[in-house]
């Protein structure tokens, strides 16, 4: 009977009738403690969430808000099934009970903002965040949920989390191969979220870096490369934003307070001198490409027109030169027996 009981339980959290459930807790008031009892790897809620079952999740939390913490095999809470499917009602009930579960890792190290992040789950991901803002800072594999964000390619979850952590270190935190978004994004050749990364104040740009790591088209190789014209877009139009938005400042900053120190500002000269640098960089080494290229076309027609030469010569003078008279195997036994070599041919023919 018990057994039936229990098998009548989560069939109900498969279809999730409500109804179901009340007539169960009616009958047998400790039937939702029972569970822990039972050889079922997953709770009632469990199935619940991950089916979407709104109105049945929350009768469940309402009648045991204990089954939140309950996990299964692989260490994963309601809230972590909750989370990668994106059911952001769930998840608000979920969080109602215990928002803590926010900072639970699962077997794999990943808490449900990793899955949120990993699936791209932009809603799910505000909700959490906003129960538990230090949650954005936990790392996975020593990624953090940016990195989550770019190797998955997920754009609008990257924004969210951008907007939310506003930390100048953790937005240009690295991972264990010491590569920060922007770079992984690079290596990606993810155009779109490299654009964006690099229009984010905070991001650090460092150019070597990003030649190194993704960039391999300036080298003169497409492998892995991105493309000259798109990064070229990208990066002038990005930095020459920042450049002009730092030298604005600078001026404003000069009117204001007139009187300072020549400490501070030749330290204002340096900062506005580094960018300059890079954009002399660039334009040093697009100036290069551009040099390189043209030598290549040079001397591309050099060799074509070589080639044309000699095919040219061939053709009018052959090897042996030609047959001067009809000629049979019997007067030249270089002519083929049973054949006759025919005036004005070539003799190698």
């Amino acid at each position: 009977m018990k057994e039936l009981k229990m098998k009548m339980l989560y069939e109900a959290s498969m279809r999730g009738c409500v109804a179901t459930l009340n007539t169960l807790i009616q009958n047998d008031p400790f039937i939702l403690h029972k569970i822990s009892l039972t050889a079922f790897a997953e709770t009632p809620l469990h199935i619940s969430v991950l089916l979407f079952h709104v109105e049945f999740s929350k009768a469940l939390v309402n009648q045991k808000p204990q089954l939140v913490t309950e996990l299964d095999t692989f260490k994963r809470s309601p809230l972590h099934l909750a989370s990668a499917e994106g059911h952001t009602e769930v998840v608000k009930e979920l969080l109602q009970a215990n928002k803590n579960m926010c900072l639970l890792a699962d077997q794999e190290g990943r808490i449900p903002l990793h899955l949120a992040a990993m699936r791209g789950r932009v809603e799910v991901i505000q909700e959490l965040i906003s129960a538990i803002p230090k949650s954005v800072f936990e790392k996975l594999h020593g990624e953090t949920v940016l990195h989550l964000c770019v190797r998955y390619n997920h754009l609008d979850a990257l924004k969210k989390l951008v907007a939310s952590g506003d930390d100048k270190e953790f937005l240009n935190s690295k991972n264990l191969e010491g590569n920060t978004v922007l770079q992984v994004s690079a290596m990606l050749k993810q155009f779109e979220t490299t654009s964006y990364l690099l229009s984010v104040p905070k991001i650090r740009v460092d150019v070597n870096s990003l030649i190194k790591n993704g960039f391999e088209a300036f080298d003169g190789s497409s492998t892995n490369g991105i493309p000259l014209n798109n990064i070229q877009k990208i990066l002038f139009t990005e930095t020459m934003t920042k450049v002009q938005s730092t030298q604005s400042v600078t001026k404003v900053q000069s009117t204001q307070s007139p009187k300072k120190s020549k400490a501070s500002l030749r330290k204002e000269a340096q900062a506005l001198a580094a960018p300059s640098l890079t954009f002399k960089y660039w334009k040093k080494l697009l100036k290069y490409k551009s040099e390189y290229f043209e030598k290549t076309r040079g001397n591309l027609m050099v060799v074509a027109t070589l080639i044309a030469g000699m095919s040219f010569q061939v053709a009018t003078n052959p090897p042996g030169g030609y047959w001067q008279n009809d000629t049979t195997n019997e007067k030249d036994q270089s002519c083929p027996k049973g054949k006759t070599c025919t005036a004005g041919t070539s003799v190698h023919a």
